[in-house]
Order: C-alpha cells, then structure tokens, then sequence
C-alpha cells in the first residue's frame, strides 16, 4: 500500500513514468531479481530468507 500511495503522490507532482508493483518488493525479488534479499518475519523479528 506505501507505494501505491507514493506512486499516487508521484503522479500528482507530474511523475507519469511511477508505477507501483503488485505484490511489492518481495514479489519483484522472487520473479525478477533473486539477487535483492528477501525478509521473513516472525513477531517483531525480521530475518533474510535465502
């Protein structure tokens, strides 16, 4: 929802290139970049999934 807000706010200022991507960051690392790490949270704990 954060970056669909900001691509939102960005198209407002006149950005018409911002997109925002559905299912965010964690579905662009497993489809496109493997290389971008990846974070698993348990609680208030985040740890890198490999």
């Amino acid at each position: 929802m954060r970056s669909l807000e900001a691509t939102l706010i960005l198209h407002h200022l006149g950005f018409t290139g911002a997109r925002s991507i559905f299912g965010g960051i964690d579905l662009w690392a497993t489809d496109t970049d493997p290389a971008i790490p990846r974070y698993s949270r348990r609680g208030s704990r985040c740890t890198i999934v490999r």
